[in-house]
């Protein structure tokens, strides 16, 4: 056998054991998480709660901002990407069953919704970033 088609041979078998080993470690962490699902997937859903939960002082009628400082429209943006986030993390996680097909399944789903779930954290991203410049002009 070439030296070259060899490496190519050697590098795709090296990287199916790691794709493999992460995603048995990701079972395990589901298995074995009271929660039912993965520390990521349980840090995402806190941190996106919580902004929900600070979201609530720029909207309604109680808001102290202007409307035309454009900050309770981007408060309403951020609330609907944060649900949409919210939603597609609760869709994975699996309460109440303890069994190692359900954190299988489970962590293919994740696998899954892997890039959807950072499409969204990237459009969250983005949201806070314009939300923080628009509330640190308003306060100059």
């Amino acid at each position: 056998m070439d030296p070259v088609p060899a490496f190519s041979l050697a590098g795709t078998i090296l990287q199916f054991i790691d794709s493999g080993s992460k995603f048995t470690n990701l079972v395990l962490e589901i298995y074995q998480s009271a929660s039912n699902s993965s520390k990521a997937t349980e840090d995402i859903k806190l941190l996106t709660n919580g902004f929900l939960n600070n979201l609530e002082v720029f909207e309604g009628p109680d808001a102290e901002f202007d409307q035309q400082t454009g900050l309770t429209r981007l408060a309403s943006d951020c609330r609907t990407v944060a649900k949409d986030l919210v939603s597609h993390l609760a869709k994975l996680s699996n309460p109440g069953r303890r069994r190692k097909r359900d954190a299988l399944k489970q962590a293919l789903q994740e696998l899954w919704s892997e890039s959807e779930i950072d499409g969204l954290k990237r459009r969250l991203d983005m949201f806070q970033g314009q939300f923080t410049i628009h509330l640190l002009t308003t306060l100059r």
